[in-house]
């Protein structure tokens, strides 16, 4: 008997560490930090780093996942780790997760009566219909995604941790009632691309995020992330988008973005439209977009983006 489990932690879960290892490095992380972030031993991130990236992209590619795929996944996970440990591990059982329902999942050394492992996993890992409310959301944010998509302008205000949409229910309880993007909107060549169909309880940042506005604000029901700078902060002025900002100056706890929000919620009572979050060590400038829907919010965002950059289009 071999579970999926079993195959994540004998070879998907190595393999990653050692690609994110590798990331990390790139950017600039010492040994001691990125054994910090992963969680093991600095002893193991020297083995990891001794042996050239691409051994582990051939590990990943014999899973049945491409070597750009497995690229992506690995600068999902480092990113969330260096903001957020708990949103990395809940990342990576978002990616692992959706490779099964997908049936990506090959492994020639272990089948059950001649089936791929994925095969017999998929039918237990399905989801069941959750209702008209759900499934209308994920339905406007499959539409919303694609004005993303289309867009040449939009990959100019995506930040270096990627892009998520978020959309919650009319009544939302905690974050199964959000949905979002499994592994977030990426730049690919150029061009916004949505990795993972949309789905529930995939998103913890965001939705956190989302979450406390709903709270104070219940017409807000979506949310975005785009880049900020100070190109973006006159764009937003010059369209009187109703802004406010977090105090950055004070960084703690295990969601410092999100703690800040909740301090500026308490002191204010008018409905912003963004909120920007200036960042810190580690952190990226964000300006998170609300509305009531996913199309509301993607449309402000793309009006962002054709005025940060008018000459490239759309």
């Amino acid at each position: 008997m071999h579970p999926p489990c079993e195959l994540m932690v004998e070879t998907f879960l190595p393999a990653m560490r050692g690609l994110v290892a590798h990331e990390l490095a790139k950017k600039g992380f010492s040994q001691s930090k990125i054994s910090k972030l992963l969680g093991v031993t600095q002893p193991a991130i020297n083995q990891y780093l001794a042996k050239p990236q691409n051994f582990y992209a051939q590990k990943v590619s014999a899973l049945g996942i491409s070597e750009a795929e497995s690229t992506r996944y690995a600068g999902l996970l480092g990113e969330d780790l260096v903001t957020n440990q708990i949103a990395a591990v809940h990342t990576l059982y978002t990616v692992w997760r959706q490779l099964l329902l997908e049936g990506k999942l090959s492994d020639p050394n272990r089948n059950l009566q001649g089936q791929p492992l994925c095969n017999i996993w998929m039918p237990m890992m399905n989801p069941t219909t959750t209702g008209d409310e759900r499934m209308a959301i994920v339905e406007e944010i499959k539409r919303a995604v694609k004005i993303i998509e289309d867009s040449t302008a939009f990959p100019n205000i995506m930040p270096e941790v990627s892009v998520n949409l978020v959309v919650s229910t009319k009544s939302p309880k905690g974050e199964p009632d959000v949905a979002a993007m499994p592994g977030r909107i990426v730049n690919v060549k150029g061009r916004a691309r949505g990795l993972l169909a949309p789905e529930f309880g995939v998103s913890h940042h965001m939705a956190r995020v989302l979450l406390a506005l709903h709270s104070k604000f219940p017409s807000i029901r979506a949310s975005m992330n785009i880049r900020y700078d100070d190109k973006i902060a006159k764009i937003l002025k010059k369209n009187r988008i109703e802004y406010m900002m977090t105090d950055s100056s004070r960084r703690e706890g295990t969601d410092p973005v999100l703690e800040s929000i909740q301090q500026l919620l308490v002191k204010i009572k008018k409905q912003p439209q963004a909120i920007v979050d200036a960042g810190g060590q580690g952190i990226e400038p964000i300006t998170y977009i609300f509305g009531e829907s996913a199309l509301e919010v993607v449309k402000n965002a793309i009006g962002i983006s054709q005025q940060y950059s008018p000459e490239r289009g759309n």
